[in-house]
């Protein structure tokens, strides 16, 4: 939760449980928050600036909105779309949108009961297949810029916003990208 006049953000503990996680920058009021690629962000008054947090603390992005003539800008809104995270401005009414990393997603909600999912890394881009159909594939980009290697155990089910809730079978992991009649037969 964002506070005006103080520009300080608020994290919900429980019961009637809020810690202070600071102010942000110089801003006066935290006007729209998202949560993307597992990170915080802020957008803000009165200069229209976003801030990600890190740490213990905020660090600027950028500004969404220099009109000159505007006293007073601000991010108003932001949302996750497509794996991009989107800002809207007042007053201008100027939509900016920031990629971070590479993301294939399904932006709506599955049916009840069991379905398959496959995610492939196909060179330079990345493919999401729910029941055996191609449902998002993303943006080109340098496959050399996403170095995947670290010492950590991989997770699966443990999600930005909550862990997975449910069952999973049948889960496979390949050291090459799956053709998408390979992805149909494992379907079947």
């Amino acid at each position: 939760m964002g506070t005006w006049p103080e520009g300080e953000v608020y994290r919900y503990d429980g019961g009637e449980t809020w810690t202070n996680i600071g102010r942000v920058g110089y801003e006066r009021e935290i006007m729209a928050m998202a949560l993307y690629n597992h990170k915080v962000y802020v957008g803000a008054l009165p200069m229209a600036n976003v801030y990600r947090m890190e740490g213990g603390g905020f660090s600027f992005v950028g500004n969404l909105d220099n009109t000159p003539t505007a006293v007073l800008r601000r991010v108003w809104s932001m949302a996750v779309y497509e794996g991009k995270l989107f800002g809207g401005t007042l007053p201008s009414g100027h939509i900016r949108s920031l990629q971070a990393g590479a993301m294939a997603t399904c932006d709506r909600a599955l049916p009840s009961g069991w379905h398959h999912l496959a995610a492939v890394r196909d060179r330079d881009r990345l493919k999401l297949y729910v029941d055996g159909r191609l449902t998002a594939t993303s943006c080109p980009f340098n496959a050399a810029d996403y170095d995947l290697t670290n010492s950590q155990p991989m997770l699966i089910g443990s999600g930005a916003h909550t862990p997975f809730h449910g069952a999973m079978s049948d889960l496979r992991l390949y050291n090459r990208a799956l053709t998408e009649s390979e992805i149909a037969r494992f379907m079947a």
